[in-house]
């Protein structure tokens, strides 16, 4: 083949990689809407996944070695992506609404059956693409890290475009049509030359690959085809492993929006594809397979040393500094950086979040992206076996890196925590390392300059693993440093599990900002790093959740309430406090919340109530579940709007599921800091709805008639009211609505109206009642008497001659329409029952 053919080749599979992070980030969005976000549904679908590519390698390499024409499978391959991509989405949605609450077995199979087919298509690629590239031996460990790299870096630009600049504006429907066409293009450019990418070696029948990598690796004694094998699926449950702690520990240090896992998938695939650069140049030469296991070293030796330094040495200055900052600050980046509001604090929001995830991720991806290209090149010695060889190294280390992910996230974390989790993964690179050194490296090993004896190397590897278990970091030093809660001062607590990291803490001091005195003296409780309140106030003021309280005043008998998410434990003791609420239903994600919050007073007061029925479950998944439960009021006040996952609580697709849910005359109680698509998407799901002050909203079908007597003492509805379904709609006329699958405010970085997602520095209301010159349609009862208004009504004390009521309005320009309103009500009970006589009377 000329380098003309063979660069286009490349370029083909360096654009393959992009589609796939397409399929994998809108597929596992999707069947979590469905199956629900929890840790249990994430690592199925991440599992089944990787059981799919690994199951495609497999297939991959028999068909590459069996064929003669593997550029034509390879455009077919493509096309049958394309095509499968078109349909994906509404299949999913399909099975997923047919499917949805099922149980943990129907939800594994189903997983397994949508994602096999893909899967597998995507794992075939690579021993198709590498049968077509390469036809001798010559070269043939070069061109293998070649075709990884370029792949590896296509993926990652991928990742960095779907995350930053598709789903923002295509939503995850236009992207996945994007990535389809793609993969069409690709196949018809790939059946343009694929009639002279003809394979110069037969077809040759499929024999086991061991014996002839035996034969071949002579070089490197004790190495077979079987080693060769355990090696991959170790490194790859190490490298899933410590992806899983890595997000872990980021998702703590930049609070989980979805620019944050992006940048995280960017750099991990951007270490991998440049190692693997960097391997091309001595891959073809003896030692392949020390030079995997000095990468695996490697990886455990900076893993061990980072930690140790954030562990150990978070009071040095600078990295003091460092950990405070990115605590303090709210999101990464800012949401202000939109806006145009260029200040040190907006910078630093965006500088921190590559910061970090260059120093924690790249060195090690890049070990990895070195190590593993060579451990192929070790088991793939000849051209006339490479698709099976291939595919079963492939196969090995997708399967390593399920069990890996799996073992880590349900095991590791759930019963050792961050820190000996990492200690573990740390001891079983450099254990992996020193035993391929002892068992498959030459007897003198080239390192630093130096010709170290094998035994030497790998026994000094050993006595690092030793070092490693003793020194690094015990239990919650790591997680109490990136929470910058190891300085003078602080007061942590820290409960971990497989659902996540939960903390409150609280410090007496300043301790390197000025910023930071807004949160001195105060408790907050912390999710995943992120803020989710302040625990600095008594009982009295827990259970005074006044926008709540005045929700349930306009409903007529709350006597069932379902709290969609715990979080600080304000709203549902609010419900609680309700003597005409009888049950409160509490379904949170998170197991860990509880046993937090019941530290506290508001926490006890709720659990202690008898009142309430707490769930760890998806809201969503629950409901779907659960369709014949029915409430009268339902809460929901989830994460920020600009939090990732927060699209799919915001959408109308869920909206018209709570309002299913609720009785007729019920309530949604919601808070949201968009102030633009997702009040529109409540306003376009609910006939009534009103905004309360900045960020609360209550919905129903009924129009809203308020128990005056039931009001927090002082709460004026109307003075509070800051706009109405009407208005909400006339502001919002530019605002798409949240869907499913067209998250808005989620993509902060390309939504029109980022400036109001901000948490520094807010702007002003864009639009309320007071600068219209309008009143809230509002009506209060009272057991003493109705008043039914249109206008700015402010109950008072009652007062003699007016029907038990005080008419006192704001000014004379208010006065009339409020009278005419109480006088209709007053007469139009008599003038019913007038027409009612007169229509019997008409039918006699």
């Amino acid at each position: 083949m000329d380098r003309a053919k063979e660069r286009i080749l490349f370029v083909i599979f360096f654009l393959a990689g992009a589609p796939a992070l397409i399929y994998q980030v809108a597929w596992q969005r999707v069947l979590k809407l469905y199956f629900g976000v929890d840790i249990y549904s994430t690592a199925i679908i991440v599992s089944t996944f990787l059981l799919g590519l690994g199951l495609g390698a497999l297939v991959g390499g028999i068909l590459a070695d069996r064929s003669r024409r593997p550029g034509f499978w390879y455009a077919l391959v493509e096309m049958a992506m394309g095509g499968f991509g078109i349909i994906s989405l509404p299949l999913f949605a399909a099975v997923g609404t047919a499917l949805a609450g099922a149980s943990l077995g129907w939800m594994i199979a189903t997983d397994f059956l949508l994602l096999l087919i893909p899967t597998s298509l995507m794992g075939m690629t690579m021993p198709l693409m590498c049968r077509a590239v390469i036809h001798d031996d010559a070269r043939l460990g070069r061109k293998l890290a070649g075709l990884y790299a370029v792949n590896t870096l296509g993926a990652a630009v991928g990742a960095v475009l779907t995350c930053y600049v598709l789903i923002g504006p295509l939503g995850l429907d236009g992207a996945t049509w994007l990535a389809a066409a793609l993969n069409i293009g690709l196949a018809f450019v790939m059946l343009g030359i694929g009639s002279s990418v003809v394979s110069s070696l037969p077809a040759v029948a499929r024999r086991p690959v061991a014996r002839s990598v035996v034969r071949n690796a002579d070089s490197e004694p004790g190495l077979s085809y079987r080693g060769v094998l355990i090696a991959a699926m170790a490194s790859g449950a190490i490298a899933l492993g410590f992806e899983v702690i890595w997000y872990r520990v980021i998702g703590c240090l930049l609070h989980g929006t979805v620019y944050v896992f992006g940048t995280l998938l960017f750099f991990y695939l951007l270490g991998l594809g440049a190692g693997s650069l960097a391997a091309q140049r001595s891959i073809d030469k003896p030692g392949a397979a020390a030079r995997f296991a000095w990468a695996q070293i490697g990886i455990g030796v900076y893993s061990l040393i980072l930690f140790c330094v954030i562990g150990y040495l978070s009071w040095l200055p600078g990295l003091k500094h460092a950990l405070v900052a990115s605590t303090l600050l709210s999101f990464h980046p800012a949401p202000e950086l939109v806006s145009g509001r260029i200040n040190a604090v907006t910078l630093y929001s965006a500088f921190d979040l590559i910061g970090w995830n260059m120093l924690i991720l790249f060195v090690p991806t890049f070990l990895m992206g070195y190590g593993f290209p060579n451990l192929i090149r070790a088991g793939s010695r000849s051209v006339e076996q490479l698709g099976n060889s291939l595919g079963g190294i492939y196969f090995a280390n997708i399967v390593g890196s399920a069990v890996g992910s799996l073992a880590v996230g349900f095991v590791g974390v759930q019963f050792l925590g961050t820190e000996h989790t990492l200690r573990v993964l740390i001891v079983a690179a450099i254990a992996v390392g020193a035993i391929t050194l002892w068992r498959a490296a030459p007897a003198r090993i080239p390192a630093l300059g130096l010709q170290l004896p094998r035994r030497a190397a790998a026994g000094g590897a050993l006595a690092l693993m030793g070092i490693a278990a003793l020194v690094f970091p015990g239990a919650t030093r790591v997680l109490r440093a990136i929470h910058a809660a190891d300085q003078p001062g602080v007061e942590f607590i820290v409960h971990e599990d497989r659902t996540g990291v939960v903390a409150l803490r609280m410090q007496t001091g300043r301790i390197a900002f000025s910023q930071e005195d807004r949160i001195v003296g105060r408790w907050r409780l912390l999710i995943d790093g992120a803020s989710h309140g302040s625990l600095d106030h008594g009982l009295d003021e827990a259970g005074s959740e006044v926008e709540l309280t005045a929700a349930l005043a306009a409903v007529e008998s709350p006597r069932r309430v379902l709290c969609i998410g715990l979080g600080d434990g304000l709203i549902c003791n609010a419900a609680v406090a309700d003597e005409r609420v009888e049950e409160v239903v509490i379904v949170e994600l998170n197991s860990g919340l509880k046993d937090m919050l019941c530290r506290t007073e508001q926490g006890r007061a709720i659990f202690e109530s008898g009142k309430v029925r707490f769930i760890v479950d998806d809201g969503r998944r629950w409901l779907l579940a659960n369709p014949g439960e029915r409430f009268d009021v339902i809460t929901m006040f989830p994460l920020h709007a600009a939090h990732a996952g927060s699209g799919a609580l915001y959408s109308a697709e869920f909206a018209r599921l709570m309002h299913q849910r609720l009785t007729p005359g019920g309530a949604l109680y919601s808070r949201t800091q968009d102030l633009y698509c997702s009040a529109r998407t409540l306003a376009a799901e609910f006939p009534h709805v009103l905004r309360i002050d900045r960020s609360v909203y209550v919905a129903s079908d009924r129009e809203f008639t308020f128990d005056a007597d039931r009001l927090p003492a002082g709460f004026e509805v109307a003075a509070r009211v800051t706009a109405d379904r009407d208005l909400i709609l006339d502001g919002t006329a530019g605002a798409r609505i949240n869907r499913d699958l067209r998250p808005n405010s989620e993509y902060y970085l390309t939504y029109p109206y980022a400036r109001y997602l901000a948490t520094l520095d807010r702007d002003p209301l864009p639009f309320s009642l007071a600068a219209v010159g309008r009143a809230a349609p509002i009506s209060m009862r009272s057991s003493v008497g109705i008043l039914a208004s249109a206008t700015d009504v402010r109950p008072a004390p009652p007062r003699a001659g007016a029907g038990g009521m005080n008419l006192g309005f704001v000014g004379p320009s208010t006065a009339w329409p409020g009278i005419t309103a109480y006088l209709i009500s007053q007469i139009r009970p008599a003038a019913d029952d007038l027409l009612v006589r007169l229509a019997a009377a008409r039918s006699r």
